[in-house]
């Protein structure tokens, strides 16, 4: 249990992070934007280290433009990174099943 707190706490502090280095956008949606100081390949494997480093479990790494592309669809640089708590998020789970269509945590970074 107590290990779990602290990759919650942990996972808080990174998003913390992240939102006083840069700057933070959110809108009515419930995404928060927050504009990286680099380059997005740069910027992806950060974030994949961070997460890793946090004990967090990483789940996929999807590149949408890639996505796009193959679709015949011109997409400016997207990827989205799925990662999440699978035994913490179990218990949300037990407790309303529901939730677990919204448990994991996605972080996409294009490029504007």
């Amino acid at each position: 249990m107590f290990a779990r707190l602290i990759q919650i706490c942990s996972a808080f502090l990174f998003a913390s992070a992240l939102a006083a280095s840069s700057p933070v956008f959110a809108g009515d949606d419930g995404i928060i934007a927050v504009k990286s100081a680099y380059p997005i390949g740069e910027t992806i494997e950060r974030l994949k280290r961070d997460i890793a480093d946090k004990g967090i479990k990483f789940f996929d790494e999807i590149d949408q433009s890639k996505l796009a592309a193959d679709a015949g669809i011109t997409l400016r640089p997207s990827v989205l990174l799925i990662f999440g708590n699978p035994p913490l998020g179990t218990q949300f789970h037990h407790g309303k099943r529901e939730c677990g269509t919204r448990l994991a945590s996605a972080a996409s970074r294009l490029r504007k």
